[in-house]
């Protein structure tokens, strides 16, 4: 299982720009360089969902997949798009490894 980020690594990014990115329908993959352990976020607007059920379930899932990946060292933040909520567990899984092939 890999650790989330924290706010100190949330703070440093904002001054980066991210090394490889990709995006489809039901969302994107943002990876950027560490020197240190592989971190992973999922970021859900609250602008896109409304509901903190519908955010959370997003969250959930984006978390699972990105556990179950093999990532290189880095840190990558999945965004669900809206349409990822009407998806499948499945759909999703296989979006973020084809998002992780285009990053690699």
């Amino acid at each position: 299982m890999h650790p989330r980020l924290t706010k100190s690594d949330w703070e440093s990014l904002k001054k980066e720009k991210p090394t490889l990115s990709a995006f489809t329908s039901i969302g994107g993959l943002k990876v950027y360089k560490s020197t240190g352990k592989t971190k992973i976020s999922v970021v859900v607007s609250s602008k896109q969902e409304k509901t903190a059920v519908k955010r959370n379930l997003l969250k959930r899932r984006g978390y699972a997949v990105l556990n179950k990946l093999v990532l290189k060292k880095g840190i990558y933040i999945f965004f669900p798009s809206k349409k990822a909520y009407n998806s499948s567990f499945l759909d999703i899984k296989e979006v973020v490894a084809v998002l992780y092939e285009k990053t690699r």
